[in-house]
C-alpha cells in the first residue's frame, strides 16, 4: 500500500522498540533514522497546537515530581498498565 502511494523507502522498527512504551518506541525510531544517516530534518505532529500545554507536559515529564513517581510505581504494581 505504501509503495503504491509513492513511498520511496519503508523501514520496519525492530520488535524490541516497537513493543516498548512511547519513550522506547520514539527512541528506537529516532536512533534507527540517525544510524541510517539519510535524513536532515525530523518533524512531528501532535493533537494540539497549544504550545503552553506542550511545554507544560514536557517540563513535567522531564522533572517528574516524587509524588508522580510514587503513584506510578503503586499503580503499576496494582496491575494498571503504563502506556
Amino acid at each position: 500500500m505504501a509503495l503504491n502511494a509513492g513511498v520511496d523507502l519503508i523501514i520496519e522498527l525492530p520488535f524490541v522498540f516497537s513493543t516498548q512504551d512511547a519513550n522506547g518506541f520514539a527512541f528506537g525510531a529516532v536512533k534507527l533514522l540517525d544510524s541510517l544517516q539519510i535524513i536532515d530534518y525530523l518533524c512531528f505532529g501532535c493533537e494540539t497546537d497549544n504550545l503552553d500545554t506542550l511545554y507544560s507536559i514536557s517540563n513535567f515529564l522531564h522533572v517528574e515530581p516524587q509524588e508522580y513517581k510514587e503513584l506510578l510505581v503503586y499503580n503499576c504494581k496494582s496491575g494498571y498498565e503504563f502506556p
